[in-house]
């Protein structure tokens, strides 16, 4: 985030009905061990905590408008599916949606249909692999093996090419190397 200031965080996949609690306590413990075995700390200072479940809709099949209410970020699933970063999509749906908005108050011209398309046609094949991808790593492995792989990457890959692959929907380098 800047010099010296981390953001750490984890998360579960559920494709069931969801245990708020026990995914509380048990996405903690492993944002504990990342900083520990990871960061290879002990002296730090947490200064924010957020976070809860959130529901996602594979597909970006959300409902983006409805009765003069307009959805952006979470509200239409805008969240990277195997990264699991929220916040520049929600900026970025939010900045889509906010020139549509500022159309109707002008005009009165409802075109929110046109909102949801433009954001469909800007991410939806990105956003397709991206699940395929997050499906693969995150609900057919194992803990054990989600962390071997992601050693695996460490090893031979830069931090430039994770990030990336797992935030700028980048895949070129990660799936040549798988390839071969």
């Amino acid at each position: 985030m800047e010099n010296r200031v981390l953001k750490v965080g984890a998360g579960k996949t559920h494709l069931k009905s969801l245990d708020q609690e026990n995914t509380n306590k048990t996405t903690r413990k492993i944002t504990e061990k990342i900083i520990s075995e990871y960061l290879k700390t002990d002296d730090y200072e947490i200064i924010d905590k957020h976070g809860g479940i959130i529901r996602y809709c594979m597909g970006l099949k959300d409902v983006f408008y409805k009765d003069k209410v307009v959805a952006v970020g979470d509200a239409v699933s805008a969240i990277n599916p195997r990264g699991g970063e929220g916040i520049r999509y929600a900026m970025q749906t939010g900045e889509l949606a906010s020139k549509y908005i500022e159309e109707y108050i002008k005009t009165g011209k409802d075109n929110f249909k046109e909102y949801q398309n433009s954001w469909l046609k800007k991410k939806k094949k990105k956003w397709k692999l991206s699940e395929y991808s997050a499906g693969r790593m995150y609900s057919r492995h194992t803990d054990t093996q989600v962390e071997n792989r992601v050693r695996f990457f460490h090893k031979n890959f830069s931090i430039d090419d994770m990030i990336d692959s797992l935030f700028n929907f980048k895949y070129n380098k990660i799936f040549l190397r798988a390839i071969q």
